[in-house]
């Protein structure tokens, strides 16, 4: 079968591998749709490859003689369990993860644990969408939100944008999204978000021209905003959004920060701050992503700006690599 590697800098390659056997509790998943991730992207920019591929949707192909699953059903493949994963046999050692193949090994099967059944309406995008919608949703639940809450994110790449469409399932309108790259704040826009460009228009002068004003114990006047969920990762502007929040605010990381940054504890200690990190997901969010994709085929459209060939990977991985011109990007067929 066709693998996907990783061999350095933005040098991504093909190459030929066996199709992994199946033994009697296994499924082998024929994979139909592959999303380019961010980790994959940073992993493609600095030549070091971490769970390269784990955006997966596909239908059985191969099943064991113990396994109770329909051969041809669509499933969503969860990277919560990464050794049960296997892909190609690299230096005579089995690549765990590797979800840019053709065929992707599930070892012991376990319905809704290693794999999950969808419904057969879905598209292939669409449960491959899955995971990083899962991702932004369980970020946003950090927060107890309600349909008034006054609502920041910080960056309007898939993962900020995954936070937006899954608060607006939930009739949440009240929504600035923060970002410098104006072909994402333009789709953002076109979905109903209050857009910022913070290299027209300062972040605090936007906020409380929206929101209004409340009180800080240390600063007095600022925005009246709820909660910052942080999908950008840069410091500066997650430390602004630390001293100007309101008492009470919540300030959401789900965003990797890849260098250290200056935290002002003065603002998070007398404004009784909560800071709280996200990192993956949950079997219950899988769940609920499954029944609100496939219930909003428009979040799928928006989401995804492309979908290419798996023969033409190498376009895809320079397409996801920039910004200006790409959401996400679908590896397909």
């Amino acid at each position: 079968m066709k693998c996907l590697l990783l061999e350095g800098v933005k040098k991504v390659v093909f190459k030929e591998y066996s199709v992994p056997k199946v033994g009697d509790d296994d499924v082998l998943v024929k994979i139909e749709a592959r999303g380019i991730c961010g980790t994959d992207l940073n992993s493609y920019r600095t030549g070091c490859p971490n769970g390269f591929g784990h955006e997966i949707g596909g239908y059985v192909y191969l099943k064991g003689k113990n396994v109770n699953i329909e051969s041809n059903q669509k499933v969503f493949v969860s990277n919560l369990t990464p050794m049960d994963l296997v892909s190609y046999e690299q230096d005579e050692h089995f690549s765990y993860m590797g979800g840019f193949a053709e065929y992707i090994l599930v070892k012991n099967y376990k319905e809704n644990v290693n794999l999950y059944i969808v419904p057969e309406t879905m598209k292939y995008t669409e449960i491959a969408l899955i995971e990083p919608f899962c991702v932004g949703m369980r970020g946003v639940k950090k927060y107890k939100y309600h349909k008034n809450s006054h609502v920041v994110i910080l960056g309007a790449g898939i993962i900020g944008m995954c936070c937006f469409c899954y608060l607006k399932s939930k009739g949440v309108d009240n929504i600035v999204m923060v970002d410098i790259n104006e072909h994402r704040l333009n789709i953002a826009k076109e979905q109903g978000a209050i857009i910022c460009n913070t290299n027209r228009t300062p972040l605090d002068q936007f906020l409380n021209d929206h929101f209004g004003n409340n009180y800080s114990m240390t600063k007095g006047q600022v925005p009246d905003v709820d909660v910052y969920i942080d999908c950008a990762g840069v410091g500066n502007l997650t430390n602004q959004c630390i001293e100007m929040a309101k008492m009470n605010a919540q300030i959401v990381v789900l965003a990797v920060h890849h260098k250290p940054m200056l935290v002002n504890m003065e603002s998070v200690m007398y404004n009784s701050l909560n800071i709280e990190g996200s990192c993956m997901f949950s079997h219950d969010d899988i769940l609920e992503a499954i029944e609100i994709i496939s219930k909003h085929p428009d979040i799928s459209r928006t989401l995804i700006s492309h979908e290419i060939n798996f023969d033409n990977a190498i376009k895809g991985f320079e397409i996801a690599d920039d910004p200006n011109i790409s959401l996400k990007v679908m590896l397909v067929k």
